[in-house]
């Protein structure tokens, strides 16, 4: 008989420069987005049907992170980002990492940062906030994994 497998939003532990952002105060679906800036190969077909395929080397990858606007994690990435823009060199980059504490995921890069403040829409009723988190190297330290 096969295992019951599940999921739970509760599981899933994200820091950004060892500050804890999974605390809850999430958006109302979409929690993380996982997007490559590119490939990690580029095929190529010779006239005679050959393929090969080129190594991009990019491990450039972003990261969305959606909260509500009542969310600690917005004063939190609020703080990194101002923390980063006063610091020199890129000092304000470090440890990212998302990972599913029950499972075999795991997101990570030693360089990342926050990319910029989000947008943000305020009316009648809640929307959510977008942050933007660039990862530098993360190819390297990610493992995308089931449970």
């Amino acid at each position: 008989m096969s295992q019951m497998r599940a999921w739970n939003i509760k599981d899933l532990a994200i820091s950004l420069n060892a500050v804890p952002l999974s605390d809850g105060g999430y958006g109302e679906d979409e929690v993380m987005q996982l997007e490559w800036e590119e490939d990690q190969f580029i095929p190529f077909v010779g006239a005679d049907g050959e393929v090969s395929r080129a190594a991009t080397n990019n491990g450039l990858a972003h990261i969305t992170l959606t909260y509500a606007p009542t969310a600690a994690a917005n004063d939190r990435l609020t703080a990194l980002l101002k923390a980063d823009l006063a610091a020199t060199n890129g000092a304000g980059a470090g440890m990212f990492q998302a990972r599913d504490v029950n499972g075999r995921m795991l997101v990570g890069s030693e360089r990342a940062w926050v990319a910029a403040y989000p947008s943000v829409t305020l009316g009648k009723t809640i929307q959510t906030i977008e942050w933007k988190i660039d990862l530098a190297d993360a190819s390297l330290a990610s493992f995308i994994g089931g449970r």
